[in-house]
């Protein structure tokens, strides 16, 4: 779904992440594994009480 903001049409992240022609499967489980990556590692500096 695009959004209109004044007089310009944006295009949203899920619609290129969902499209095939876009992303293929691979590149999205890529992506799937470095979110889940960062995530595990804000999680490991947050136990060690480091901040960003």
């Amino acid at each position: 779904m695009s959004v209109k903001i004044g007089n310009e049409e944006f295009t949203e992240f899920n619609d290129l992440y969902n499209d095939p022609d876009f992303l293929s499967d691979s590149e999205r489980t890529e992506i799937e594994f470095e979110v889940a990556l960062i995530g595990k590692l804000i999680e490991a500096r947050e136990k060690c009480g480091m901040s960003q």
